[in-house]
């Protein structure tokens, strides 16, 4: 997979949003809470994805 920088952008404010304390303030995400474990679950997710279309496209 080809790295691009619209598609990275697109997935950090994804991630961003878990744990959002309002338009325009930080994210406050303690570790283990609901957010924290929706955004681990969210990556896990993108990476297997990523790591599935890598593996198709090198065999």
């Amino acid at each position: 997979m080809k790295f691009s920088p619209d598609r990275f952008l697109r997935d950090f404010h994804k991630l961003r949003d878990f744990g959002a304390s309002g338009i325009g303030k930080c994210v406050i995400r303690p570790a283990y809470s609901e957010a924290d474990i929706a955004a681990r679950r969210w990556l896990a997710v993108l990476h297997f994805r990523c790591s599935g279309a890598m593996a198709m496209k090198a065999g």
